[in-house]
């Protein structure tokens, strides 16, 4: 019998002594035995790594994406400049920047915002974006000759590493909130999902936000559970790393207040009337220090977001403006007059998930919250999932405009509210079954099944639409496709 048998069978051995609980543990994570779900969980990991790595140079080259291209172009201009190479005052941005000095820095260099090398000079994404490609560049360049557009071998495949990471993580959320099986069946589902596939194909700030929220996440509860001050601290770092890349997660501040009230309640037992105000300072003391280091982590990763402020605030006004108001730039004419909410729902449906799983990823935000209303049994977590999706999604029906990548950041944990949803099903089939079984045998017996046919037939449906999706990878870009036919005729 092993240790999984005797600790199943005899909950209390866990509290017999810190050094059988150490050893189980280290039997069961180290050991020359791992569980089937390890196992499992690592066939999902290669699939989700082998469908975001497929077709890495999908534009052949070109960088058709504007934001991606201008990450790699500015990051060669700087690249350019802290090397010192020929004509790089001349390169992209630099040429609107005289005073920009070429080569590594001094101190007073550094804090000028006009002379700094290292200023990009351009706020609407994160600046450590352009700054992990000057890094790998400079590795790069050891070995070999490199232009910009060459760093998307770098780029996509960081991307597709963070969006794995993703997926690992939904695992790991999954199983804490709701159970293994669960935490297994989102974790196969967003790596099989389109809109995270297409995500990683592309060097921008969604995969790598979405990977540190998820994280954020984790850390959030890690400090409800272990209530020390260095966990605030360690969830603080998180919510930098998830906001260096892209600034717009305020809603995450939902779910961060959520589990600090969680655990002013924990400290009174539950007790409304013990809480007293010097508790809740205390408390809260502690969200804001988490909330002071996410601030100096990003001024860390994006220092001239403060020593250029007067760029920075413009940039970030500039594309809130952008998405306010559709129509306001040429490429979002698109959405003028797009409904509010119904769009994003629809178009996450059909294109971001498929139809199916679109289905049951929405569908379980009015069903997570009725669970939460009947049932106190995942009462927290419930109420946490929906404290990130419910404001995530009314916050961005304030804009206008509608990019599917707004949405993304709440899909991951949609799909682990979608895989209880059914796993639920699957469940009360069986003693609705036997409700049914004396008056309708026949249909008694089929319930389970088809509960079951349910769960294989949204999975089944989704992998589909991944693998028709790399198609897309498959070919030459359209725009490739089109001018070489122009040219031939």
């Amino acid at each position: 019998m092993g240790w999984s048998h005797v600790l199943a069978s005899n909950p209390n051995s866990w509290h017999k002594g810190p050094v059988l609980a150490f050893k189980a543990q280290n039997f069961l994570s180290f050991g020359g035995r791992f569980s089937w779900s390890f196992y499992l969980l690592l066939v999902i990991l290669v699939v989700a790594l082998g469908l975001r790595l497929n077709g890495v140079n999908w534009d052949q080259g070109y960088g058709f994406h504007p934001d991606e291209r201008d990450i790699y172009m500015r990051s060669g201009c700087m690249y350019d400049l802290l090397t010192d190479a020929p004509n790089a005052q001349n390169c992209g941005y630099l040429t609107d920047e005289p005073d920009a000095q070429p080569g590594l820095p001094g101190i007073g260099t550094l804090l000028d915002k006009d002379r700094s090398p290292l200023n990009p000079h351009w706020f609407p994404l994160g600046s450590i974006l352009i700054y992990a490609m000057v890094f790998f560049r400079s590795v790069a360049e050891l070995f070999t000759d490199l232009n910009s557009l060459d760093m998307r071998y770098f780029g996509r495949p960081l991307s597709a590493l963070a969006d794995v990471g993703s997926v690992a993580m939904v695992f790991v959320l999954g199983r804490r909130f709701y159970g293994r099986g669960v935490g297994l069946l989102a974790a196969a589902l967003t790596a099989v999902s389109v809109i995270h596939i297409q995500n990683s194909h592309f060097f921008r700030p969604e995969t790598f936000s979405v990977f540190f929220t998820l994280v954020s996440f984790w850390a959030m509860w890690r400090m409800l559970e272990r209530k020390r001050l260095r966990d605030s601290a360690l969830l603080g770092l998180l919510l930098g790393l998830a906001i260096a890349p892209k600034v717009s997660i305020l809603p995450i501040l939902a779910p961060m207040f959520l589990v600090y009230w969680y655990r002013v309640l924990d400290e009174v037992d539950g007790n409304w009337s013990d809480i007293t105000p010097r508790l809740v300072r205390r408390i809260f003391g502690h969200a804001a220090m988490a909330a002071a280091i996410a601030g100096g982590v990003f001024l860390i990763t994006a220092p001239y977001a403060l020593l250029d402020i007067g760029a920075f605030v413009g940039d970030v006004a500039s594309q809130a403006d952008m998405a306010r108001n559709a129509g306001l730039w040429p490429f979002t004419i698109q959405y003028i007059g797009t409904p509010a909410f119904i769009y994003q729902i629809q178009q996450s449906s059909v294109w971001g998930l498929g139809i199916p799983l679109g289905v049951v990823a929405w569908l379980s935000i009015p069903f997570t919250a009725l669970v939460a209303g009947f049932s106190k049994g995942k009462r927290r977590a419930d109420l946490f999932v929906l404290a990130w999706v419910v404001p995530g999604f009314i916050f961005l029906e304030t804009f206008e405009v509608h990019f599917l990548r707004y949405v993304f950041p709440l899909m991951p944990v949609m799909i682990i509210m979608g895989a209880r949803m059914l796993l639920w099903m699957v469940e009360a089939s069986r003693p609705m079954a036997d409700r049914f079984m004396s008056r309708r045998p026949h249909l008694a017996r089929l319930l389970p099944g088809l509960a079951v046919l349910v769960v294989v037939f949204v999975a089944g449906s989704t992998a589909f639409y991944a693998l028709a999706f790399q198609r897309v990878y498959a070919e030459d870009h359209p725009a490739v496709t089109a001018s070489e036919w122009i040219n031939a005729n």
